[in-house]
């Protein structure tokens, strides 16, 4: 699941049309023509457009990577670099058709119980040109399961999966526990991202001290090979020959980190880079420049923001205020002010995009009377200074987290700010680099009580479970959100292959989700990018304009 939920994050509405060549010479005639009748010549025929090939794919990031290790990595500019250099799913989603098909399997076959999965592997090599083999992926597996490796994402397949072994080079046999729908079971069994067994075994797994292929991976499967990484400046890769599915068009793509996102903005207005994080503010802004075209698309999987309460401590751990504060956030104005319209106001894990959504959820909409009221009822007086009190009976003071540089989750922290102080509640706003905000999120003492984040909803419903489990707490949970019987709903969405069932039960969770509120549900994403008008990326579908990017090409820069 987790393979294509980071993670980050981050179109098209046409590839670009066949072009035609020269016309073709006509073939001589057998003999000349009369004067009264006319010569038959052929029609010119197009020849087929050959992608160039070459150039530099250049990006703005504003985070750099803190590790290259596919199996230590839940940040989004980890999962960036790491997707350039390894690859593996056994299976994707029809960018069109949005069923599952092959990928790194050609093949695969589903016994007649449906818990064994056997999976013939397509014809790969890694960038030494050894063969990727069905080893590679059981001794992977075996090495990411063991406890004392700390994958964030092992309880997923831990509770899940029985035995993964691999028959022979080309064949890999998956079985788990309990039969379940096809794209359930696939997510399931598509667990392992291999690395070579070949380079790794030699090396500690953990310690990038004494394993070099941590922070300088020197073999690997994708599309690219790590040339140089010079930490806070830059990340440059180099297009691996090798890559099974067909070298790519582009030479090289280079990661450039750049403090803000105005700093991106620039660079890409300016042609020194051809894609970067913009900010919804700044869309008009791009639209407008010569330099660019926009893509832009409805995601099948889309993303959205949120505030996070810290539920393990008092006053958050009361539904009451969690409730009084989400009806203090004006979505509204969000969405306009922070996302220029570019999102728009959700109010539970699945947003309408999704074939799962619920729209009658409780949805705690801006009513800062209401918040008043609720807080209360619930306790939370003011004192003769206009001062939220807490049931200690002191002040309420809370501190907000948000991670730098990101204007929206800056502008969103503002909002915020200024509309609990309304409520007589005084907020601290702490901005962190991606790594330190990571730290302070994610280990003791947990010293925050909100925090402003975003998660991706992949098509199949499942795949976001993870976040809302105990046994997930802190890498996914961060909030330290539990809760039972929404964790048996989520086995329950897994395990019915009803459809129409399946949906219902996805409903119910986002009505527990949304009554709970361990989240403020903000706003979700429409799709769009703008890239520099000398690339030429994938069609835009409901899956984007990355979903291949060997196709990808760049026409000659002008000089």
């Amino acid at each position: 699941m987790m393979r294509r939920l980071l993670g980050l994050a981050l179109a098209i509405v046409a590839l670009l049309a066949v072009a035609c060549g020269p016309a073709s010479t006509p073939a001589p005639a057998a003999t000349a023509p009369s004067a009264t009748t006319a010569a038959v010549v052929p029609p010119p025929q197009p020849t087929a457009f050959v992608p160039p090939r070459g150039g530099e794919y250049r990006i703005a990031n504003t985070s750099d990577a803190p590790t290259l290790h596919v199996y230590k990595s839940t940040d989004t500019a980890s999962s960036a670099y790491i997707s350039r250099m390894f690859t593996g799913g056994l299976w994707r989603y029809n960018p069109e058709t949005l069923e599952p098909e092959p990928f790194a399997a050609k093949s695969w076959k589903v016994s007649d119980d449906k818990k064994t999965y056997t999976f013939t592997l397509q014809d790969m090599k890694w960038s030494d040109g050894k063969p990727i083999t069905a080893f590679d992926y059981q001794w992977t597996f075996e090495q990411a399961m063991k406890p004392e490796n700390k994958w964030p994402y092992r309880a997923d397949p831990a509770d899940n999966i029985v035995s993964y072994k691999a028959l022979d080079d080309k064949t890999l046999e998956i079985a788990i526990k309990e039969a379940k729908p096809l794209p359930v079971a696939l997510g399931k069994v598509d667990a392992i991202t291999p690395l070579p067994k070949h380079i790794w075994e030699k090396y500690d797994w953990n310690d990038p001290k004494t394993n070099p292929e941590i922070l300088q991976p020197s073999v690997v499967s994708g599309m690219f090979s790590l040339k140089e990484w010079k930490r806070d400046d830059h990340a440059t890769f180099t297009r691996n020959d090798g890559y099974f599915r067909g070298s790519t068009n582009i030479e090289s793509v280079t990661y450039r980190i750049v403090p803000n996102t105005s700093v991106s903005l620039q660079m890409l207005l300016g042609g020194e880079v051809d894609a970067a994080s913009i900010a919804s503010t700044d869309f008009e802004k791009a639209k407008a420049s010569d330099n660019l075209k926009l893509y832009e698309w409805e995601p099948a999987a889309a993303s959205w923001s949120y505030i996070g309460f810290n539920l393990r401590h008092a006053p958050n751990n009361d539904v009451e205020f969690r409730h009084a504060l989400s009806y203090a956030i004006p979505r509204d104005l969000i969405s306009q002010k922070v996302f220029n319209n570019l999102s728009k106001p959700t109010y539970s894990t699945f947003p309408p995009t999704s074939w799962v959504y619920n729209p009658d959820v409780p949805k705690y909409d801006y009513n800062m009377d209401k918040a008043k009221e609720t807080l209360d009822k619930a306790g939370y007086k003011l004192d003769a200074n206009g001062k939220r009190l807490g049931k200690d009976g002191k002040p309420l003071k809370l501190k907000l987290m948000h991670n730098t540089p990101s204007p929206a989750r800056e502008k969103t922290a503002v909002i915020a700010q200024e509309q609990y102080k309304q409520l007589g509640i005084d907020v601290e706003i702490v901005a962190l680099e991606w790594g330190a905000f990571l730290n302070a999120l994610k280990k003791e003492p947990y010293d925050w009580d909100l925090d402003i984040l975003g998660w991706s909803v992949g098509i199949e419903p499942s795949g976001i479970k993870d976040i809302w489990t105990e046994a997930s707490i802190p890498d996914l949970n961060s909030v330290a959100y539990v809760n039972k019987k929404l964790e048996d709903l989520w086995l329950q969405g897994e395990n019915e292959f009803d459809t129409s069932k399946r949906k219902v039960i996805y409903q119910q969770i986002q009505k527990i989700l949304a009554e709970d509120s361990p989240y403020i549900f903000l706003v979700y994403s429409t799709g769009w990018d703008f890239l520099n008008k000398q690339v030429t990326p994938n069609t835009a579908t409901r899956r984007g304009i990355g979903y291949d990017f060997q196709k990808w090409f760049i026409l000659s820069k002008p000089k």
